[in-house]
């Protein structure tokens, strides 16, 4: 650890990820295997995760479940990874585990030569403190891929759920959809129903048949069609819940929560819990309207990013646009810059504060000035956030979930 406490470690950024469960088990084996008094609704896929794991969670809890939640990462504060009921784990509460992981850790390491990561402390963590509070469902998000995923430790799943695959982490996950999709299926255990959205057609391909090798029923969500929409939120246009506003921003929400939909119909939820999570379901930094003329969105990766352009269109058809953007130095930003950049659209560059793995602001803006883009660098946020406002434009903030933190910073701090 070059952290100075363990705290420290565990709450600073994870530079490299370190896939295998070999690990995670040594860490568990330690603190009594708490996973295996939990059962877990268990999400992989590439976008759309996070939504589909809120809209879940949201389900669940209004059918009367004591649900945790496991996602990463958080936006604001740390707690937000590990909740229940849509209530964060306390810092007492954290605090108490620290000390007790910290030990495992200790042991761990002295089994496998190898300290534990940030993500497994925190996986680790979370399995303690849902065993604890005996959850009825634990609500748990893959951190990258699926098979070699410290979450894949669990044996206890009732339902896979996977998400929309696009190409991304391809240097950990494998460079076409095909091999992209056999990471996320190692999720799919023996026996347990699986609900995925719609893939592509090599996607569903693979899914359908690591379900046969696993004697798993797959269940592809139906469709959802847009009805009306109300500012940035989609009203169902179709299904048995037509009419209602999901209440997280974005046309893509539908396929969201049309997979949100075919997981509580196998988890057998009747239409009251299943209305309510469509409609009170919190996922912030999603298309998220925070500031005037000011709207947030994590898309990080080509695939989101086409989500981003299709809101846009549909939202602010022929608006000007600002974009402050920052990434990670290993997605395809060339791919996300033209598409961003077909949208009549000038690019204020930024860093990611206090995170090893973003790109500089100025190698981020020599990229987008190759690909004939208006783009300059700045410095920090509240620089970058000003001259946006200045522009008259309509200020969009993406590349990065982790700049959602950046920005709610710079506002406080005003």
């Amino acid at each position: 650890m070059k952290q100075a406490t363990f705290k420290g470690y565990a709450n600073s950024f994870q530079a490299i990820a370190r896939l295998g469960l070999a690990n995670i088990g040594a860490l568990l084996s330690h603190l009594d295997n708490p996973q295996d008094r939990l059962r877990f609704i268990h999400i992989a896929g590439t976008n759309g995760k996070g939504s589909v794991a809120a809209f879940l969670s949201c389900m669940l809890t209004k059918a009367g479940y004591k649900t945790g939640s496991y996602i990463s990462p958080n936006m604001l504060r740390v707690n937000e990874r590990i909740s229940i009921d849509g209530a964060a784990i306390t810092d007492d509460a954290m605090k108490r585990l620290f000390t007790r992981v910290e030990a495992a850790c200790v042991r761990a390491e002295a089994d496998t030569g190898v300290y534990p990561t940030q993500f497994e402390i925190w996986t680790a963590m979370a399995f303690c403190y849902f065993a604890g509070q005996e959850c009825d469902y634990v609500v748990l998000e893959t951190g990258l891929g699926g098979r070699r995923d410290a979450t894949n430790i669990v044996s206890t799943t009732e339902l896979a759920v996977i998400t929309h695959i696009a190409l991304d982490h391809m240097q950990y996950l494998g460079n076409t959809i095909e091999q992209i999709a056999g990471e996320k299926a190692g999720i799919i255990k023996p026996g347990v129903p699986v609900v995925s959205a719609r893939q592509e057609d090599g996607a569903a391909e693979v899914l359908r048949a690591a379900c046969a090798r696993q004697d798993s029923t797959l269940t592809f969500s139906k469709p959802v069609l847009p009805g009306d929409y109300d500012g940035i939120y989609e009203i169902l246009g179709s299904g048995g819940f037509a009419g209602i506003k999901l209440s997280l921003g974005g046309v893509n929400q539908l396929d969201n929560a049309a997979c949100a939909i075919a997981a509580a119909r196998a988890l057998k939820l009747d239409d009251g819990a299943i209305r309510y999570g469509l409609t009170h379901a919190a996922n912030p930094g999603r298309f998220e309207q925070v500031g005037e003329r000011t709207y947030f969105d994590g898309a990080h990766n080509p695939d989101g990013v086409a989500a981003l352009v299709r809101n846009l269109e549909r939202y602010f058809p022929g608006k000007e646009k600002a974009y402050i953007m920052a990434t990670m130095c290993d997605k395809d930003i060339r791919t996300s810059l033209r598409m961003l950049g077909a949208t009549q659209a000038k690019f204020y560059m930024v860093a990611v504060e206090e995170n090893e793995r973003s790109m500089p602001a100025d190698e981020l803006a020599r990229l987008a000035r190759e690909e004939g883009l208006a783009a300059k660098a700045y410095p920090s946020m509240r620089e970058a956030y000003a001259a946006a406002q200045k522009s008259g434009r309509l200020i969009i903030i993406c590349g990065s979930l982790y700049l959602y933190k950046d920005f709610y910073d710079m506002q406080e701090a005003k």
